[in-house]
């Protein structure tokens, strides 16, 4: 399965387990200035199933996917996180069949 729609099915059904195996051990999460938001699976498995825990209303829409090699951007509409919708872009670098750098853009 394509990792990048992999974790948007686990992402919408809120499955921390399953979500983080679509990422590499030392994945690295930024957000848009380049700050480490947090590092690794483990890190990214506890915090997402905090997030998913607290939000039974998360869900992620892709409105736009570009790809273009190991790079996937997505334009994106999260919903159930709070009382609007945010608008987000989100860039996914892979190594092999996961997920090794999101860089989030808000």
């Amino acid at each position: 399965m394509d990792p990048v729609e992999g974790q948007l099915e686990a992402y919408n059904a809120r499955d921390a387990e399953r979500f983080a195996r679509f990422f590499t051990d030392d994945v690295v999460i930024d957000d848009a200035a380049g700050q480490r938001l947090m590092t690794g699976r483990d890190e990214l498995r506890a915090r997402y199933g905090e997030m998913f825990a607290a939000s039974p209303e998360l869900h992620c829409t892709v409105v736009t996917r570009l790809r273009a090699g190991r790079f996937v951007v997505d334009e994106e509409r999260v919903t159930g996180r709070g009382p609007e919708a945010l608008h987000v872009i989100v860039v996914y670098t892979l190594r092999g069949e996961l997920i090794a750098h999101v860089r989030v853009l808000r």
